[in-house]
């Protein structure tokens, strides 16, 4: 397959003079995650409070109807990963030209600016201020990939670098454990203040960035660099539309569908359940920020208990009885839908959806050359971010057909997943 994408040598790590251990940057880049995975979680559960709490007034008057609301709601949860789409493939493909603590820096220095923004946005009221904050975090939200990059640049071998990734991982669940938790305290701590519970967790979130921010300054050193004296063409049409390779290439490309049909179901778990839970059962910000938890509880018995006792399964397998078994909990879900049974699926779910996903993309990666991976993995992140972004566009549809619209696509899609899975080659 021919690259989209042409490139200098890159002079890692190993080659260029190492002023700390390897452990030691592995560990500052595994805080940033953290903290910014600590960030997201803070403010998602936040987003029906914001827009669809009629007592709120933050954004809108109680006499604005609920369709209206609906509308922007899914607005706010769609621009964040209409940046991630946007951004995370540039500023990965930009690490690789400047380096990656440059670009580490400036997305998280953009990070912090944007949840300021988010918290300017609340006080005036203004929702499309707001919005516009939501893109910039996405588009800023590359951090990830530049530090996952920066992970892998500072393993020296397969097996290293498998083990360094299921640390960062599992750095990201944590912080996902960390935010909800946080905007579940601070929701107990100010009772009926609605602003104050929603802008207060903007606010840890831009601080906790700019610590990080700090973190990265003082102890990171640069883990990839490029050799000075080459250029290098940078073709934007070619980065940003990357993922496009994944559509094409024989050896993938069901793949890459099944792959695409997860993460659209992920997506719509993710934003469809608060907006459930609030709009049927009229929970509070406090159970919703508990039904995250629960998702990350989820996720990360997977991948330390799991995971590992399946390393002599197939992947098909996995997948295949991942896919079935989802799409088994919300056929269920569709049919009994109560607080507890969400709960409880979501729990399973996590479990799941995590050896889905993992394995998935293990088996896109075995299926291409080793040149091909970094093309092959930015194009399954700006999967991600798209993904996201098309389940924002169904969201209110579906809503406004049923409120449970969303979960009998989350089944149909993972449905379809099993039924490729089951048709491919081991």
């Amino acid at each position: 397959m021919k690259s989209l994408i042409k490139s200098n040598n890159p002079v890692h790590m190993s080659s260029v003079k190492e002023k700390k251990s390897p452990k030691f940057i592995l560990s500052i880049l595994l805080i940033t995650l953290v903290i910014d995975v600590m960030g997201v979680g803070l403010v998602l559960p936040l987003m029906p409070d914001l827009v669809l709490n009629k007592s709120s007034h933050i954004f809108f008057e109680a006499s604005v109807n609920q369709d209206t609301r609906t509308i922007y709601y899914a607005l706010i949860m769609g621009f964040w990963p209409l940046g991630i789409f946007i951004g995370s493939t540039l500023l990965g493909r930009l690490s690789d030209i400047w380096g990656r603590k440059k670009l580490i820096y400036f997305s998280i220095m953009g990070v912090a600016l944007s949840y300021f923004l988010s918290v300017y946005a609340i006080y005036l009221g203004n929702i499309n201020l707001f919005i516009f904050s939501r893109l910039t975090l996405g588009f800023m939200g590359g951090v990830n990939g530049l530090v996952r990059a920066a992970i892998a640049d500072i393993a020296h071998s397969k097996e290293l670098k498998a083990k360094y990734i299921g640390y960062a991982t599992l750095a990201m669940l944590i912080g996902f454990i960390i935010g909800p938790s946080l905007t579940t305290l601070i929701g107990q701590l100010f009772g009926s203040d609605v602003f104050m519970k929603v802008v207060v967790p903007f606010l840890i979130a831009g601080i906790v960035s700019m610590l990080s921010f700090i973190t990265i300054f003082l102890f990171y050193q640069d883990t990839f660099q490029v050799l000075k004296k080459q250029t290098q063409k940078l073709n934007i049409f070619d980065i940003l539309f990357s993922f496009r390779v994944l559509f094409i290439d024989k050896r993938i490309y069901l793949l890459v569908i099944a792959f695409l049909l997860a993460q659209l179901g992920s997506g719509l778990v993710i934003e469809s359940l608060p907006l459930i839970l609030s709009e049927k059962f009229h929970v509070s910000q406090t159970v919703i920020g508990m039904t995250f938890t629960v998702n990350a509880i989820g996720l990360i018995l997977s991948q330390l208990k799991i995971l590992p006792l399946l390393k002599n399964i197939s992947l098909k397998q996995i997948t295949s009885i991942s896919s079935l078994v989802i799409t088994i909990l919300f056929v269920f879900l569709s049919i009994f839908a109560s607080v507890p049974s969400i709960f409880v699926i979501i729990f399973v779910f996590a479990i799941f959806s995590l050896l889905l996903i993992v394995n998935l993309i293990v088996w896109l990666s075995n299926r291409v050359n080793d040149d091909e991976q970094g093309m092959i993995m930015g194009g399954t992140s700006s999967l991600f971010g798209l993904s996201m972004a098309i389940d924002s566009v169904l969201l209110t549809p579906l809503t406004n057909i049923h409120i449970l619209g969303p979960i009998y696509l989350i089944a149909i899609c993972y449905f379809v997943t099993y039924l490729i899975i089951i048709k491919l080659k081991k």
